[in-house]
């Protein structure tokens, strides 16, 4: 496991009561700026939004040595991402959200083995 990016902050200032681990759906580029650890989640939150999980506010630079310049030109580096996790598990975490008051938010940014 190749961690990315921590919020220490965000353990002390928040009661962690439940930790997941979820996907992200990603561009090349940004996985390509990912693997050179040009990210921060310290002002990052999840939202639902029609059914569905995103993180927002989680930058991600510009990679870099990019080709494609319309790409680069365009990239908005806070733009919200969707999260992957199985169906029941996000009624069960949009429920929690209405119901108590929570927050989601991104402790760890991390590359898994299989890349």
């Amino acid at each position: 496991m190749k961690i990315i990016a921590q919020a220490k902050k965000k353990l002390s200032d928040y009661r962690i009561i439940e930790k997941f681990t979820v996907g992200m759906v990603l561009t090349g580029e940004e996985i390509k700026s990912l693997r050179n650890y040009h990210s921060s989640i310290n002002e990052a939150y999840i939202s639902h939004q029609e059914g569905e999980l995103y993180i927002v506010n989680m930058n991600i630079a510009t990679y870099k040595p990019s080709q494609n310049k319309n790409y680069s030109e365009n990239y908005n580096s806070k733009k919200k991402r969707k999260l992957l996790l199985h169906r029941s598990e996000i009624k069960n975490l949009i429920f929690q959200l209405k119901t108590k008051n929570c927050s989601l938010i991104p402790l760890m940014l991390f590359i898994n083995d299989k890349g």
